[in-house]
């Protein structure tokens, strides 16, 4: 089961303009065995949705498109349905590298 908190903290101040510090060495390379907020902030930045800065380890919301994204799922949308919107797009992230147009098209 994951461990939720501090996740949506660590979004809103994001949504702020801070860069949030996070572990990377703890992210498995999949969703089922995430337990922490820093492998779920660590898989947003492999989805592209966060940016991460090496030096300083931190990950930050990398431009304007996106801060609004996150801020419209933290005002409306639970928890359940972004994780289950990130699945998806991983999803059809595979289906385009495997060349499942069908897959891709639904």
């Amino acid at each position: 089961m994951m461990d939720y908190q501090g996740l949506k903290a660590a979004i809103i101040e994001m949504l702020s303009g801070a860069d949030i510090r996070i572990n990377i060495a703890t992210f498995k390379n999949d969703i089922v065995s995430m337990k922490t907020k820093d492998d779920v902030l660590t898989y947003l930045i492999h989805l592209g949705y966060l940016g991460y800065n090496q030096e300083r380890r931190t990950a930050f919301v990398p431009n304007e498109e996106i801060r609004q994204e996150l801020i419209t799922a933290v005002e409306s949308k639970s928890w359940n349905e972004m994780l289950i919107f990130q699945q998806t797009s991983e999803e059809i992230l595979n289906a385009t590298l495997d060349m499942d147009t069908e897959e891709v098209a639904d």
